[in-house]
């Protein structure tokens, strides 16, 4: 299952190399959300959240010459993982795509 979202990118980090014998292709964006209110708690504004790629170089050529703040499509697909012995579904971004050349302004 895929699922799409506009979003504004406020940065990435890529790492493309070896680690103790072994290859390592893995992106990390961090993206602007809005915090929601749920529940009987108050609570308003935006956070910043981390999402995880991998086999990723092909994209991160894509960002590395974006300003940022960014507005980007990501793509999600779900994909599991084993955590500690235990099989766990993992929200991971499987594309991202640059929207033209729209820049999000940033707050003071």
């Amino acid at each position: 299952m895929e699922m799409n979202r506009r979003v504004c990118l406020e940065g990435f980090t890529h790492f493309d190399g070896n680690i103790d014998g072994k290859h390592i292709d893995s992106l990390k964006v961090y993206v602007l959300e809005e915090i929601k209110s749920t529940g009987a708690g108050a609570c308003g504004g935006a956070r910043t959240v981390e999402y995880r790629m991998r086999d990723s170089r092909e994209v991160a050529a894509r960002l590395v010459g974006l300003k940022f703040p960014a507005e980007c499509d990501l793509t999600f697909g779900i994909t599991s993982a084993n955590r500690n012995g235990e099989t766990v579904a993992e929200l991971v971004i499987t594309d991202i795509k640059p929207v033209g050349a729209k820049q999000f302004a940033k707050s003071a």
